[in-house]
């Protein structure tokens, strides 16, 4: 069961390291990216998805290191493992998402990681 555990925890990581990754390719674009004279992160629904997909990413780490730290210390982890795993595919999906919308207005994903992201088997 305890292998079960740390898997739960090790797939979490790797989620939580592919919605950072979004994350900072869409900070990166939403501020390349120029309609009506303004970067496109200077509009209010941006930021609003920025904000967004910040706070769930934030509260994934959160999740991930509590389980961590539980694991390490040898203390129970049976509630806390389930919920990385059963909470962390949302901040990824929703990040992934939110990039291919603010891409789609250019035709087609650059050659940026998301697209290594987009084509991985996870």
């Amino acid at each position: 069961m305890r292998a079960l555990q740390s898997g739960r925890v090790v797939v979490a990581a790797k989620a939580l390291g592919i919605a950072l990754g979004c994350f900072d390719d869409a900070v990166r674009y939403a501020n390349e990216r120029v309609v009506r004279g303004k970067p496109i992160g200077q509009f209010q629904m941006i930021q609003s998805d920025i904000a967004e997909m910040a706070t769930a990413i934030e509260a994934s780490r959160a999740l991930v290191y509590e389980t961590a730290r539980h694991m390490d210390a040898g203390l129970p982890t049976n509630r806390l493992s389930q919920l990385p795993s059963s909470t962390l595919h949302k901040p990824p999906n929703s990040v992934l998402t939110r990039r291919s919308r603010y891409l789609a207005a250019t035709g087609s994903p650059r050659n940026t990681a998301f697209r290594a992201i987009n084509a991985s088997p996870i």
